[in-house]
């Protein structure tokens, strides 16, 4: 097998939703001897997204966010403010995890949290700190990260700083912005080659045979002009300049005729941000005070106020189609339940919000 294709195929897995045991029966017998910098941190980010997926934060995701940092500063891309945060956020919560409400409560957290203060602050950190004070340090160090850094200090001594660190959600915290991360970085790199490589082929496909469409239709047609009968295909050249390809027009007669089945009101003259229900043709509909109202059981319902969509929002449902696939609503919702569930989103919402954003795009 060729090389290139290899690493296309490699990448393609690794972004894909295949189990990780499977993922890596691939990726062992593929013929790769050298991997170039894009798929090592495509799997680079695929170990970080397992362990996030499993709500799981470990220091390993550590070493993993400074061999990215290597990679990207080798190929001259920017250190982007979400990695910082979620560097700073994972390095917080592997050792605040260890303290206890008492300090004297368990003898053994106490340990473990001075042992994970010592690893990771005075040791990683610490030489991070010093590296980059030398003008030779790495970007991820920043004074959020300095100023955490005196506060888990401050809590071998200071009682009220212990107690304050105590309370703090920091997992949640860490998974939310490592999340986050990652969605900006997918989203940077761009879909994989072969998924590019797929859709330009299904446009060529689709441009082919409405081309075929027309040739045929000119064919078939004849006119006559002084007693000598030709055929339209004679004159494909001046006939094309003045036909226009019919594929956009029918796809756009059909979507206006199902708007206008919907009972609903023409998307421009809508808020883009806010869902549009799907139809219901049981349901019965009337106007009362400008707002509209369905009754499905005989009883008038007044429709739930949509809410605006954020521009995050909308990122994150359109990573999560291309990471789960169009339908798979419940996956996506779950997958970034910390940005869907505090806006009171439901699969209902994301399907329509996808048909919707599909609509806008097409018509633009």
């Amino acid at each position: 097998m060729d090389p290139d294709i290899a690493r296309w195929i490699l990448e393609y897995v690794l972004r894909s939703s295949l189990p990780d045991s499977d993922a890596k029966k691939i990726s062992d017998v593929l013929p790769i001897s050298v991997m170039d910098s894009r798929v090592r941190k495509t799997m680079f980010l695929r170990s970080i997204q397992s362990e996030v997926s499993s709500a799981s934060i470990t220091e390993s995701i550590l070493d993993t966010f400074e061999m990215i940092e290597e990679l990207d500063r080798v190929d001259g891309i920017a250190i982007t403010e979400t990695m910082k945060q979620a560097y700073c956020a994972v390095a917080v919560e592997c050792t605040i995890r260890y303290l206890d409400t008492s300090p004297d409560d368990n003898n053994n957290n106490q340990r473990f949290y001075s042992e994970a203060v010592e690893r990771i602050w005075r040791s990683r950190i610490r030489q991070m700190e010093a590296a980059t004070a030398s003008g030779e340090g790495s970007d991820l160090w920043t004074a959020e990260l300095k100023n955490w850094g005196d506060e888990i200090d401050a809590a071998f001594w200071d009682s009220e700083v212990h107690k304050r660190l105590v309370f703090i959600n920091s997992r949640q915290i860490a998974l939310r912005k490592v999340r986050v991360y990652l969605a900006e970085t997918w989203q940077i790199m761009g879909p994989p080659f072969l998924e590019l490589a797929a859709t330009m082929f299904e446009v060529n496909v689709a441009c082919q045979n409405s081309n075929l469409l027309l040739r045929n239709k000119h064919s078939a047609s004849s006119s006559q002009q002084g007693g000598v009968k030709f055929f339209c295909d004679e004159k494909v050249g001046p006939i094309q300049a003045l036909v226009n390809d019919p594929l956009p027009d029918v796809l756009l007669k059909s979507e206006l005729a199902e708007e206008s089945i919907s009972h609903e009101p023409p998307l421009e003259n809508q808020n883009r941000n806010v869902d549009v229900p799907e139809p219901n043709n049981t349901a019965h509909t009337c106007e009362q005070g400008g707002s509209k109202i369905n009754s499905l059981d005989g009883t008038l319902k007044r429709r739930r106020k949509g809410k605006r969509w954020t521009s995050l929002e909308e990122q994150m449902l359109h990573d999560g189609v291309n990471k789960f696939g169009k339908g798979n609503w419940k996956a996506i919702l779950t997958f970034y339940d910390e940005i869907f569930k505090e806006a009171g989103r439901t699969e209902v919402d994301l399907k329509d919000k996808w048909r919707n954003m599909n609509r806008q795009s097409y018509r633009k």
